[in-house]
């Protein structure tokens, strides 16, 4: 049960990743679910710092 969370929670991260890089790439803004989403989830923030610098998360700060 333990891992099945694991790997849904690893999915979830992915899918939020995948939406955001979607998101600049395109140039498009963020909706506001995503925005509010990864400035409150510790997890997601330390790993777009970790990819890149950017301007949305220095508009987070």
């Amino acid at each position: 049960m333990l891992e099945d969370d694991f790997i849904k929670e690893r999915q979830n991260i992915r899918q939020k990743m995948l939406k955001f890089s979607r998101a600049i790439n395109q140039g498009k803004p963020l909706d506001d679910d995503l925005r509010d989403e990864i400035s409150s989830d510790d997890i997601l923030r330390r790993r777009f710092k970790k990819k890149t610098p950017n301007k949305f998360l220095e508009e987070l700060d």
